[in-house]
């Protein structure tokens, strides 16, 4: 499995249209699902497990975790927030040193993981893919030695930059994203960046290239 799990809160009667999406999320993510059922009386709440497992069984080889817990909804709710992660969309080979150093010393501060999220676009073939995953991982792994303790996923995703993102920022903190080049020719990252600040579900923190530029590694 790469990368933490998708969490999904259920409620009896309304569990199975919304465990159906988040199944398919998890899948498209190569995560577990966990399933969270907050209850005042475990013991005569109803079983909610086979129904979730069920929904989830066209996705073979997805894991289910579930847990049922005795508490206010709110915040067992915000309990299971803190498995959330810094995401940081970076354009493999391009600067990405401001953003890596910004999302890495957020992801210290709150004592996360960085999931790094790189769009490949729709329809991309598979040598396009690997040769922007070895830049990624080659632009990361810099800054890996500099942050040992800080754990960190990466992803390439077959997906438009807007898709992408808005989907990582589902399960992030906060979505760390690079300030667009002022360069009339290049109006469609400004698009996207304009796109995320209205719709991520996460607090977004648009970072200039320049960030930290003193401090990136060797």
């Amino acid at each position: 499995m790469d990368g933490l799990p998708v969490v999904l809160g259920v409620r009896y009667g309304q569990h199975l249209q919304v465990a159906a999406f988040a199944a398919e999320e998890a899948a498209r993510r190569r995560s577990a699902l966990r399933v969270v059922h907050v209850t005042d009386d475990p013991v005569t709440s109803p079983p909610l497990f086979d129904d979730v497992t069920a929904v989830a069984a066209p996705h073979r080889g997805l894991v289910v975790e579930h847990a049922t817990v005795r508490g206010d909804a709110t915040q067992v709710l915000l309990d299971e927030s803190r498995l959330a992660s810094v995401v940081v969309a970076l354009d493999a080979g391009h600067q990405v040193d401001g953003q890596l150093a910004f999302a890495m010393h957020a992801a210290v501060l709150r004592a996360e993981p960085l999931h790094v999220v790189h769009a490949a676009g729709v329809g991309g073939d598979h040598a396009t893919s690997s040769q922007r995953g070895y830049l990624l991982e080659q632009a990361v792994d810099r800054w890996r030695c500099r942050f040992p303790h800080v754990t960190v996923h990466t992803d390439v995703e077959p997906d438009h930059p807007v898709h992408a993102c808005l989907a990582a920022s589902v399960h992030a903190s906060v979505l760390v994203v690079g300030q667009p080049l002022a360069d009339h020719h290049r109006p469609a990252s400004r698009a996207v960046v304009s796109r995320l600040l209205r719709r991520s579900a996460a607090p977004v923190a648009v970072v200039p290239r320049a960030h930290d530029r003193a401090g990136q590694p060797a």
